[in-house]
């Protein structure tokens, strides 16, 4: 069964994602200060997943996983 997604995530580069049968896309990472790295990548599944269980579009979900995982780098949460 082929993935229905693919991510890869690039830490300051951003995320590079494809669909099922799509083309690659980029998506950049928000400048943040970097307090503690710890989890970012978690936390940018837990953002992705989030919106994925809601059936948002996928460059909502990559977007949110940015989102989340900045939070974490700059240590809100």
């Amino acid at each position: 069964m082929p993935a229905r997604v693919i991510c890869l995530t690039c830490g300051p580069e951003g995320v590079w994602y494809k669909g099922l049968g799509t083309e690659w896309h980029h998506a950049p990472a928000q400048p943040v200060e970097v307090k503690d790295a710890t989890g970012a990548g978690d936390a940018f599944w837990a953002g992705f997943l989030t919106y994925w269980m809601r059936q948002q579009p996928l460059d909502s979900c990559v977007r949110n996983g940015i989102a989340t995982a900045a939070q974490r780098l700059e240590g809100k949460i």
